[in-house]
């Protein structure tokens, strides 16, 4: 609908139209800056290179709220690609628990190298805001010895979430493979005792790995804190394959 935006309020707002773009692709918008949007939907197909999302390619100091949500396949060829987000810095995605932000299109990569392939986002950047109350439906991934970081709610993340749940039929891909975050990772603001946190997160999806770092829950974690998560889809991998999580290093319980 809109190629780029800055300081805008996006409400109550359907597309029903394909898009299709190389890069910064959004169902709603390619990329925004401090803008919020509540009440928005995705019905079709978005097709793009990189930085690609179901309602957003990238958001930075922004909000997207309440009963917000996508319906269509995501596809990318490199990845940074999610069904709501592609790329999200500082963005607060947040429902409620009668609300949730969804997703229930398929979010995959074409390219046998792609990263960051997220049900929700595909990269959530250091301070990556505020994310909870999230639920992805749609299958996620790309198979592939290269591809990396693939999650059923993110595909890499710096920065915590809470209360998101996974119930799509799987997550797979080749390396960093997570039912809720693929691999988290220190950004500049989970330094020393600042941590990433997992809390209060449910996966159903089964989880397939080509190679390594595996989990029900996180395929690698570092300086990270997990608690009340539960998985129930079987995981399968190659080396550290774990029903919660396949590595864990820093804080952890």
């Amino acid at each position: 609908i809109v190629a780029t935006s800055t300081n805008c309020t996006f409400t109550t707002i359907t597309n029903s139209g394909t898009v299709t773009g190389n890069d910064y692709v959004g169902g709603i918008v390619g990329s925004v800056d401090s803008c919020v949007m509540s009440s928005i939907t995705n019905k079709v197909k978005i097709t793009g290179n990189s930085i690609v999302g179901g309602l957003v390619g990238a958001s930075e100091n922004g909000e997207i709220k309440t009963s917000s949500s996508n319906l269509g396949t995501v596809e990318s060829v490199n990845g940074n690609v999610g069904g709501i987000v592609g790329l999200s810095k500082t963005t607060n995605i947040y429902g409620t628990y009668s609300n949730r932000i969804i997703n229930e299109g398929q979010v995959y990569a074409t390219s046998n190298v792609a990263e960051n392939i997220g049900g929700i986002i595909g990269y959530a950047v250091f301070n990556g805001g505020t994310i909870n109350y999230c639920q992805n439906e749609g299958q996620v991934g790309r198979t592939g010895q290269n591809t990396k970081n693939v999650g059923g709610i993110i595909g890499l993340s710096e920065t915590s979430l809470s209360n998101c749940d996974c119930y799509a039929s799987s997550v797979y891909g080749g390396t960093y493979v997570g039912g809720i975050i693929g691999k988290i990772t220190p950004g500049e603001t989970l330094i020393g005792a600042n941590t990433a946190t997992v809390s209060d997160c449910l996966n159903g999806a089964e989880i397939k790995a080509t190679y390594d770092y595996v989990g029900g829950i996180v395929g690698s974690a570092k300086a990270a804190t997990i608690s009340d998560c539960s998985s129930s889809g079987s995981v399968q991998g190659r080396n550290y394959v774990g029903g919660q999580a396949g590595e864990v290093t820093g804080i952890s319980k």
